[in-house]
């Protein structure tokens, strides 16, 4: 059985994700999330499961690609990644806010984020395109598969 594909999304469509990540109450988290699912091409459980130390050089500083491990992987398929420029940014941001142990993405309660809830917080994305955009929903049509995929950006994919 042939598994599914990424959703390919447009540049527009990247640039409201990332608008709707910055009016949220945990901006610079939400973006991460965002550009790790659209840059680096992980899926909700790999967010979720991503630690600093994946990231991090030797000398604590976020390098220049994360070392996806096979136990955060689907299917223990752990893989190096490199950074896009924006991604990286975004990490050295929240870097300066975190203590650099543990989970990437964290809780409102300063726990790790469970794969569900990523997956939920993409849902939102969704529902709140409904809400204010309905004309323009039919191009989102993709983010309910974000349940069992991920999303890409077409410069990733090529």
């Amino acid at each position: 059985m042939p598994g599914k594909q990424a959703k390919i999304l447009t540049a527009d469509q990247i640039d409201d994700l990332l608008f709707f990540a910055e009016t949220t109450r945990h901006p610079l988290r939400n973006r991460v999330i965002v550009l790790l699912s659209i840059k680096a091409g992980l899926r909700a459980a790999e967010i979720a499961n991503l630690t600093w130390d994946m990231l991090l050089d030797p000398s604590g500083g976020v390098g220049s690609s994360l070392e996806l491990r096979d136990c955060a992987a689907k299917m223990g398929s752990g893989r190096a990644i490199p950074l896009h420029h924006d991604l990286r940014l975004a990490l050295s941001i929240l870097r300066q806010s975190s203590s650099g142990m543990g989970p990437i993405v964290r809780s409102v309660r300063d726990g790790p984020m469970i794969p569900l809830s990523i997956v939920i917080w993409f849902n939102r994305v969704t529902l709140q395109r409904d809400c204010i955009h309905p004309v323009k929903t039919a191009g989102y049509l993709g983010l309910q598969s974000f349940l069992c995929s991920r999303w890409m950006e077409q410069s990733v994919r090529s």
